[in-house]
C-alpha cells in the first residue's frame, strides 16, 4: 500500500513541478556541462508535457462536473434504466 502511494506521489503535478524547479536551478547555476544541461532540458520538457496533460484532464473533468451540476445530462453519468423507471411511474399516475 505504501509503495502504491509513493508511485502516485511520483506522478503528481506537484512532484513534476518540483523536479522542473530543480532542473531550472541547475541550468541557471551554470555549474553543469553542456551535455548534462541538454539532458536536463529534455527531461524538463518531458515533465512540462506531463503537467500540461494532467491539467488538461483536470479541466475536462471540471467541465463535465459543471455540466452535470447545471442540469445537462453528462455522458458518463446518465443511466438509461433510471429514465425508464421514471417513465413507468409517470404513466401509472395518469
Amino acid at each position: 500500500m505504501a509503495k502504491e502511494k509513493k508511485e502516485k506521489d511520483k506522478e503528481s503535478i506537484e512532484s513534476y513541478l518540483e523536479q522542473i524547479e530543480l532542473i531550472v536551478d541547475s541550468l541557471e547555476s551554470g555549474d553543469i556541462d553542456l551535455e548534462e544541461g541538454i539532458k536536463n532540458y529534455e527531461k524538463g520538457m518531458e515533465l512540462i508535457k506531463k503537467c500540461a496533460s494532467i491539467l488538461k484532464k483536470s479541466r475536462l473533468r471540471v467541465e463535465q462536473l459543471k455540466k452535470r451540476e447545471d442540469g445537462d445530462e453528462g455522458d458518463d453519468f446518465y443511466d438509461e434504466d433510471e429514465d425508464e423507471d421514471e417513465k413507468d411511474e409517470k404513466e401509472e399516475l395518469f
